[in-house]
């Protein structure tokens, strides 16, 4: 027995000397670890480029969302609180503003409107795109592409108008402002638009999708507007 346990000692004891040896010991070798840091460089190289795609179309979208959001209150402000409310874009900046009520009416029960020039407040919204701009706007016929003129006499904004339905127009349909008329009334200009329908002069009913294109280092966004005033978000 005595022998057993000095012969079973002996043969640990011999066991951890040769472990002591450089070759017992366990690690990488360097051709290991480079091999290693390649492949990590090589697949870097491969993330950070599409991690960048994906943050850039994520920006642009949310302002996308932003925009067709802000466009779907204007329509149904003006159905529910029965009042053809305007909408302004300026191209080439990241700049819109909004009626939520008109700005009232004049002497003869014509309707009142808030310009861009005018001060925020509950009734008129200043928002601005938080990554993109507004490149341009445009009719869509089918893939066919023709610029929406700016509104006239309102300094590079185009008028987009939502309609409440009275005076024969449609719940929620959106009409194009091509001209405005002015008056003096409170010492201050105001865009002043009576019987918005199809024979009225400066109005536009349209007949085709209007887009809203949105450009972020080259990645496009595009918010489209139907003639019954739908609107919806799409890619380029």
């Amino acid at each position: 027995m005595i022998r057993e346990i000095i012969r079973k000692s002996a043969k640990f004891t011999n066991k951890s000397k040769k472990c002591v040896n450089w070759k017992c010991r366990s690690g990488f070798t360097l051709i290991e670890l480079l091999v290693v840091v390649i492949i990590m460089i090589i697949l870097a190289s491969i993330i950070i480029p599409v991690s960048a795609t994906v943050i850039e179309r994520n920006r642009i979208r949310y302002d996308a969302f932003q925009l067709m959001e802000d466009l779907k209150n204007v329509r149904n402000n003006a159905i529910y609180k029965q009042e053809n409310l305007n909408f302004y874009l300026k191209k080439s900046t990241n700049e819109y503003c909004f009626e939520n009520r008109l700005y009232g009416y004049n002497a003869n029960g014509e309707e009142k409107h808030y310009l861009p020039t005018d001060p925020a407040c509950s009734s008129f919204n200043k928002h601005q795109l938080t990554y993109s701009k507004i490149e341009k706007i445009v009719y869509n016929n089918n893939g066919s592409l023709s610029n929406v003129d700016e509104t006239t006499g309102l300094h590079g904004y185009i008028t987009l108008n939502f309609r409440s339905g009275s005076g024969g127009s449609f719940r929620g349909e959106v009409d194009l402002v091509k001209s405005i008329e002015t008056d003096h009334e409170d010492s201050q200009f105001r865009l002043n638009i009576s019987n918005l329908n199809e024979s009225t002069p400066g109005m536009n009913i349209i007949s085709y999708p209007i887009d809203i294109i949105l450009l972020r280092n080259g990645y496009r966004y595009i918010v489209e507007i139907t003639p019954a005033g739908n609107i919806k978000i799409k890619s380029q």
